[in-house]
Formats: C-alpha cells, structure tokens, sequence
C-alpha cells in the first residue's frame, strides 16, 4: 500500500543543514512516506561567491528526478528560502507534462513559512526593492581585475 503514497521531498530555508528537517522526516517515515531532504549547494559553500539559487534549483531538481524516474509521485514541502529554489526544480515536473507510464509527477507543493516569488522575479524585488544588511547583491567575482575603486 506503501507504493501509492506520495513521496515527499524537503526543501530546506537558507542556512539550514538538512538534519534541521530529520524530526519532521522521521515522523513521515513513521507514516510510511518515502523522505528525502534536499542538500543545497548554497549552505556554507567553500567559495560563497559561486552560491547561487540556480545551483540551489538544480541540486532540488535531480532529487526530484531520482524519484520520478522510479514512478514515484513527488510532494515538495519547500521551506522558506527553499519555495525559490523548489519551485525552480520542479517546473515542468507536474504529473500532467511529466507523468508517462511507469513515470511520476510532482503532485503538490507545500509552503512551509516560505517564499511563493513569480518567475522572473528575484527576492530582493520581491521584497519591494529592500533587503537585510547581510544579504550582499551583486556581489564581485573573485577575478581581481573586477575589482573597483568604489566603495
């Protein structure tokens, strides 16, 4: 009966490890979910410049497919900043454009405390244009010779 049971696939928000989920993971699994936690690339990187939601996105997305790929239906529970990057992955996902025989689909997406943004748009201009002081935009590349005199 177990087979019929969506599988569910954990978003984490930014900064979080995915053991932050394991208490609302174990407690599926008790329910006889099939559970995976995401891993975003973007959670204490060796280089924070390269972090990027796309990478975020892309990280969700082949969970996502290693699912799918063996007919499982998908729920998302995407979680803060995790509703950018999870609604990125699961885009042409849906049981209807993905689904085939032997095939599964994302079914649904649960938004836990977190961000529904429309495409094309960024955080930031979500949020009207502001953001926190620790949130860095446009931030420089490595390559030295992008370096500036403004400050």
């Amino acid at each position: 009966m177990s087979s019929l049971k969506p599988a569910i696939v954990i978003v984490p928000g930014a900064w979080h490890p995915a053991s932050c989920y394991d208490g609302l993971a174990n407690q599926l699994k008790a329910a006889d979910f099939t559970v995976l936690t995401a891993t975003l690339p973007s959670l204490n990187p060796p280089n924070p410049l390269t972090a990027t939601c796309t990478e975020d996105a892309k990280a969700v997305r082949k969970v996502i497919l290693s699912l799918l790929d063996v007919g499982k239906d998908v729920v998302l529970v995407n979680h803060s900043y995790g509703g950018v990057p999870g609604n990125c992955a699961a885009r042409g996902l849906s049981k209807a454009t993905y689904g085939k025989p032997g095939v599964g689909g994302v079914i649904g997406i649960i938004h836990m405390a977190s961000f529904v943004v429309p495409g094309g748009t960024s955080l930031v201009d979500f949020g009207g244009g502001t953001h926190p002081p620790y949130i860095l935009v446009n931030q420089v590349s490595l390559d030295s010779s992008l370096l500036s005199d403004q400050h």
